[in-house]
């Protein structure tokens, strides 16, 4: 909170709890630590005020990855510029990337204190939306229900001249957001129906988890479809085209009563992860953050790691180089589930890395197959 006033008194508070802009001060050395926040900050992106003063770090841990070096370089033109206006994603509290437009200001820093400079954060989303409209949904319902063979559907090349459709940012962002819905409904649609009782039940959770299933196959054709250099290894689905993340249909032997340690900071995505191994008959131990996993890893041995990418905090990719340091071979058995593998930054991880990786939504089969193959060992 700023030294004169708190952000909460009088007329000040209240112009700036009913503002659509977030403002704050932070450091502009080292971590840029903030220094105040604008109380508005909880209803426009879910974080609170908190939050921010108890980790240095924790606003720069939810900018897009993509965004985030370019963030950090205007920082530096922002000392010799004095001023500058910079946008970027920036990631709410309930996991969705959100357009931010700042616009920077140098403060005064006085006799040699410390350097600081004020943002000024408005959602420029619908902004962004209207300068790039998504493709009418029709066309590509029309595309699902063609068959192998006719020419047509979300896999043909546009022809040469022509838009090649909706960009790939937005088209891959769509298909990301509705990724752990789709996890949630498929994993609970498969549990009810293996759990019930009750024919009438189980048929019904059947037509769900169909339903559902398909929902999932489409969104990853749009994954497959935005893929840069979409080709390769891959399988068409319903007349989509679909990601094979295995080359033989057959189920791997995964084995049963391993100790898995399962780390997604979606709770419920989470938890329906953990039940269909657990009806495999594996241990869980869930985790949601980097930093709860490598607690539990301190404490109680662990057999295989299957991990989320995009968390706050501590993330997939720091989560993997620090057990390359501590415990290689963990390492070597541990495996990534990612929304977004069409992120250059998630990407060039995976490359990388060489990690195994399966992409959500994930179903029952494909977990079991993920299982089998960490189980079998991929070397570092």
């Amino acid at each position: 909170m700023p030294e004169d006033e708190p952000a909460g008194s009088g007329l000040l508070g209240l112009a700036v709890a009913s503002s659509p802009t977030i403002f704050y001060i932070a450091g502009l050395d080292g971590d840029q630590p903030i220094r105040f926040i604008s109380e508005n900050v909880k209803s426009l992106t879910g974080h609170s005020v908190e939050s921010f003063f108890k980790d240095a770090r924790y606003g720069r841990d939810f900018i897009h990855p993509d965004d985030l070096p370019g963030y950090l370089a205007s920082l530096e033109e922002l000392r010799s510029l004095g001023a500058l206006v910079h946008e970027y994603r920036f990631r709410r509290l309930d996991g969705r990337y959100v357009w931010y437009r700042d616009r920077l200001g140098l403060l005064d820093n006085g006799q040699g204190g410390e350097a600081r400079f004020v943002g000024c954060m408005v959602d420029i989303s619908a902004e962004k939306a209207r300068a790039h409209p998504p493709a009418p949904l029709h066309h590509a319902a029309r595309g699902s229900d063609k068959r192998e063979g006719s020419g047509q559907g979300l896999d043909r090349p546009s022809p040469q001249g022509q838009e090649p459709g909706p960009p790939r940012d937005l088209l891959a962002g769509v298909a990301h957001e509705l990724n752990n819905p789709l996890s949630i409904v498929v994993g609970q649609a498969l549990l009810l129906k293996e759990l019930s009782e009750d024919p009438s039940i189980a048929r019904r959770a059947e037509r769900i988890g169909k339903a559902a299933d398909r929902c999932a196959r489409i969104v990853k054709a749009f994954l497959t479809a935005a893929r840069p250099g979409a080709g390769g290894n891959e399988a068409r689905v319903d007349g989509l085209v679909a990601h094979d993340t295995e080359k033989s249909a057959t189920r791997p032997d995964s084995g049963t009563g391993l100790r898995i340690l399962l780390i997604d900071d979606e709770r419920y995505v989470g938890d329906v992860l953990a039940d269909t191994l657990r009806q495999d008959g594996h241990s869980v131990r869930f985790a949601q953050s980097g930093q709860e996993a490598i607690a539990i890893i301190g404490a109680q041995p662990v057999d295989l790691i299957i991990s989320d990418l995009r968390m706050p905090g501590l993330d997939g990719p720091r989560l993997f180089e620090y057990l390359l340091e501590q415990a290689p071979g963990l390492a070597g058995r541990t495996g990534f589930l990612t929304g977004d593998a069409l992120s250059p930054h998630i990407r060039g991880f995976l490359e990388s890395s060489g990690r195994p990786f399966v992409e959500k939504p994930v179903t029952r089969q494909e977990m079991r197959q993920f299982v089998g193959r960490l189980t079998q060992g991929v070397p570092l």
